[in-house]
């Protein structure tokens, strides 16, 4: 999916994985689009990508690619990574 309306004063990856407040992010099936964009009508929004059954994270900037990783490569990453998310490592 497309990285659009990160601020400027941010690098790529910080646009990604920034702490500022105020963010959100949903997923949202096709059928419910029309509705949420309605809701989301008098506040600042950008879609940021679909879910589709390709088994991949694509994160691309125009033409740009960022990043591209299967979701087994992520997991296994992340699970390598803080104990896999356990509390205090058990």
């Amino acid at each position: 999916s497309a990285l659009r309306g990160f601020d400027d004063e941010l690098d790529k990856w910080g646009a990604l994985f920034g702490e500022s407040l105020g963010r959100i992010m949903i997923s949202v099936s096709p059928d419910n689009t029309e509705k949420i964009e309605s809701l989301f009508a008098n506040v600042s929004y950008t879609r940021i990508g679909i879910v589709n059954d390709s088994n991949k994270l694509t994160i691309s900037d125009k033409s740009l690619l960022i990043l591209s990783a299967s979701i087994d490569e992520l997991r296994t990453a992340w699970k390598g990574t803080l104990d896999g998310g356990a509390p205090n490592g058990s």
